[in-house]
C-alpha cells in the first residue's frame, strides 16, 4: 500500500512536467516555424493589395516573446548596435535565436524540475526551474552576442595600425583615398578589411565618402575606427595633406593598440592572482603550520 502511494506521489509530477513540457514544445513550433501559405506568395506577383493572414497568433506570440525578452535583455537599439559590428543577421532573426536559446533553457528546467520532485520537493518547483531556465537561456544568448562584439572590435584595434600605414603609402604614392581602400581590400583581409569592403560597395552604389565612413564607423562601433574615419572626412572637406593624416592616425592607432595590450595584460595579471590567493596560498599554509601543530599535540 505504501509503494503504490509512493508511485503516485512521483508519476503525478511526472505527468505534469510532461505537460508543460509538451505545451512549450508546441508553442516554441508555432513561434519558430510558420510556412508561407501559397495565396500569400503568389499574391506578392498578382495581387494589387496586402493578403492578411488568417491566424494571427504566431505573430502576436512572437511580438510579445520580443517584448518580454527585450524588457529582461537588452533593448532594440543595442542588439542592432552589436549585430551591426558582426554583420551577420537581422534583429529579428537573433530575436528568434534568443527564443531557441530559452526553449533549451527551459527543457533544461523540466529535467532539473522533475529531479527535484522525484527527491521530494513540491511540484511547483517545476514552473520554477522552467521560468529560470528559460530567462537564463535567453540572457545567455544576449551574452554570447556581447562576446562576439567584443571580439569583434579588438580585432579591429589590432588590425586598424596596419590598414592605415598601407593607406598611408598608397595615397603617399599619388593614389586617391579610393583606389587605396580598394587596393588595401584586395591585398587584405580580416573583420576591418570586410567593413571596408562594405564601405567601398556603398561607395560604388552611390554613397558619398564622407557618408560612407560616418557609416563605418557607426557600424564598428569602435573609438579608434570613429577618430580614422572623422580624421580622413576633415581631411577631404578641408583639402589638408591626407597622406600626413594618415601617418599620423598611423601613430595613434598603434598607440592605442598598444595601451588597450597593456590593459589585456593587466585584467589576466589580475585574474592570474585569484588562484594563488584563494588556492595556492592556503595549501602552502596548511602543509606548513600542520607540522608545528602536529608537534604541539604529541608533546
Amino acid at each position: 500500500m505504501i509503494g503504490q502511494l509512493g508511485n503516485t506521489q512521483i508519476i503525478g509530477p511526472i505527468i505534469a512536467g510532461m505537460l508543460v513540457s509538451t505545451g512549450i514544445v508546441i508553442i516554441g513550433w508555432a513561434v519558430i516555424y510558420r510556412p508561407s501559405r501559397l495565396l500569400r506568395r503568389v499574391s506578392n506577383h498578382i495581387a494589387a493589395r496586402e493578403v492578411e493572414s488568417r491566424s494571427r497568433f504566431p505573430q502576436r506570440l512572437a511580438q510579445l516573446a520580443t517584448t518580454f525578452v527585450e524588457r529582461i535583455g537588452s533593448t532594440r537599439q543595442s542588439v542592432e548596435r552589436r549585430l551591426a559590428m558582426l554583420g551577420e543577421e537581422t534583429v529579428a532573426a537573433f530575436r528568434m535565436t534568443q527564443l531557441q536559446w530559452a526553449a533549451g533553457g527551459a527543457a533544461a528546467g523540466i529535467v532539473l524540475g522533475i529531479a527535484l520532485v522525484t527527491r521530494g520537493m513540491a511540484p511547483v518547483s517545476v514552473l520554477v526551474t522552467v521560468g529560470a531556465g528559460a530567462v537564463s537561456g535567453a540572457l545567455a544568448a544576449d551574452s554570447y552576442l556581447t562576446r562576439q562584439a567584443a571580439k569583434e572590435s579588438a580585432a579591429y584595434t589590432r588590425q586598424l595600425p596596419d590598414v592605415i600605414e598601407i593607406l598611408a603609402l598608397a595615397v603617399g604614392s599619388g593614389e586617391p583615398i579610393r583606389v587605396a581602400l580598394e587596393r588595401v581590400c584586395q591585398r587584405g583581409e580580416g573583420e576591418l578589411i570586410v567593413q571596408l569592403q562594405r564601405t567601398l560597395d556603398a561607395i560604388h552604389a552611390g554613397t558619398s565618402m564622407p557618408q560612407a565612413l560616418t557609416d563605418l564607423a557607426k557600424r564598428c562601433d569602435n573609438r579608434n575606427v570613429a577618430r580614422f574615419a572623422d580624421s580622413i572626412i576633415a581631411a577631404l572637406e578641408q583639402g589638408s595633406g591626407l597622406s600626413g593624416t594618415l601617418y599620423a592616425q598611423s601613430r595613434d592607432a598603434r598607440d592605442a593598440a598598444r595601451r588597450e595590450l597593456m590593459e589585456q595584460g593587466g585584467k589576466a595579471e589580475i585574474s592570474m592572482m585569484i588562484p594563488v590567493i584563494f588556492l595556492i596560498l592556503p595549501v602552502t599554509v596548511m602543509f606548513t603550520l600542520f607540522p608545528a601543530l602536529a608537534s604541539l599535540r604529541l608533546t
